[in-house]
């Protein structure tokens, strides 16, 4: 068994999951190709870290458009098809349907990596009662997707124990891994180029919080941003990212005159974004509880902060909380008080001694628990147990 496909429903460019998963297949002797999204400016074709990238396709989900059936959707089955894999790799529940029809085309293993709980993402858009019915029968949809394809895999892979159990309770089953996001060990140094303070022209005093990732309505950035407001003197805040929400963020800076204690830098490439977090000195996760998905959440973030060595103050949700207090490397607040989350901030900052212990605590966590290291090997028993599985 070692010819694997995977498919996402993104350019493979910031996928930092999809990323790890196919580099420690390769490096370990198996031949990938993920079969990604097109996008503007990127190959349709290349190879990235020996990792064999296809972009054949604007969507290969199940969503209801029947005119991209035959120009999209069957030409990327077809060339799934093609590549006779020994197992498809879906990546959430959006590329699950065509991998499991590709998967009993040629007789190949299916993986379903649910990189979330995918059926209580937020979905409202447009006016408040269509926003809600629509919301309502697309969740259930994706329900009925779920329910009926989630028994035809071979094995499920989940990023965090609430995710999973959620899962093994919904739909009876028990082949489940649980594969954290923890990023890989590296050189934990920045230059001058990816230092925060001099690309903002801070004074080597101020004390960086960052938050790093999509700037979308539902990450509890409008309450961060307000928080701003209470936080000391010395404290900048730095929103890296790009988001439909953007707009509406600087205008509550602007609105509240909270241009120097907040700065807004674009998205950067993985390769970037460490180095560049290795000089903040408090990474902040603060999601507000829209549903499930959020609640249960533990995003890439989480464990770029604890690889860079910087402390973690984070929305107070199970899978965080435990993260965060259980190992000591931070605190959890209330993500609809802005006070609240000014005051965990502050109250880190603050305390020099305090602050050195956290980041202390963080080195150990990254060193001994959460790295890429500890995770591959549950990742390689998934495909060890898939070829002893026989047909």
């Amino acid at each position: 068994m070692k010819k694997v496909v995977m498919v996402v429903n993104n350019p493979f460019t910031n996928d930092s999951r999809v990323v790890k998963e196919a580099t420690s297949l390769v490096n370990k002797g198996f031949d990938v190709t993920v079969f990604a999204t097109k996008k503007s400016g990127l190959p349709n074709s290349e190879s990235v870290r020996d990792i064999k990238v296809e972009r054949i396709s604007s969507r290969y989900d199940f969503r209801l458009k029947p005119w991209k059936y035959f120009t999209e959707l069957l030409p990327a089955k077809n060339k799934l098809i093609n590549e006779k894999a020994d197992v498809y790799h879906a990546h959430d529940l959006d590329t699950l349907l065509i991998t499991c029809q590709v998967a009993k085309k040629v007789g190949a293993r299916v993986i379903y990596d649910s990189h979330e709980l995918f059926t209580e993402r937020y979905f409202k858009k447009g006016p408040p009662l269509l926003s809600d019915l629509g919301s309502l029968i697309y969740k259930q949809y994706l329900k009925l997707i779920e329910s009926s394809l989630i028994g035809k895999v071979d094995w499920v892979i989940a990023v965090n124990d609430s995710i999973a159990n959620e899962l093994k309770k919904r739909y009876k089953i028990n082949n489940v891994t649980v594969v954290l996001n923890s990023q890989p060990s590296s050189e934990n140094k920045f230059s001058e180029v990816q230092n925060l303070r001099r690309i903002l022209n801070l004074k080597a005093s101020k004390k960086i919080v960052i938050y790093q990732g999509f700037i979308t309505s539902i990450r509890g950035l409008d309450k961060l941003v307000i928080a701003a407001e209470y936080l000391e003197k010395n404290t900048e805040l730095v929103l890296i990212g790009e988001g439909d929400f953007k707009k509406q963020l600087e205008y509550i800076v602007g609105k509240k005159k909270l241009q120097d204690k907040v700065k807004f830098l674009p998205l950067v490439s993985l390769e970037d974004i460490r180095k560049i977090t290795l000089s903040a000195d408090l990474g902040v996760i603060p999601y507000r509880n829209f549903g499930l998905n959020n609640f249960y959440s533990t995003p890439n973030k989480l464990f770029e902060y604890i690889a860079a060595g910087i402390p973690v103050v984070a929305s107070n949700f199970p899978e965080l909380r435990k993260i965060i207090l259980d190992n000591k490397i931070g605190n959890v607040f209330d993500p609809e008080n802005p006070i609240d989350i000014a005051d965990k901030i502050n109250t880190i900052l603050s305390d020099k001694k305090g602050l050195e212990e956290l980041k202390k605590n963080v080195k150990v966590l990254f060193e001994t628990r959460l790295n890429w290291k500890i995770e591959e090997k549950k990742l390689l028993e998934v495909y060890k147990i898939l070829d002893g599985i026989k047909n």
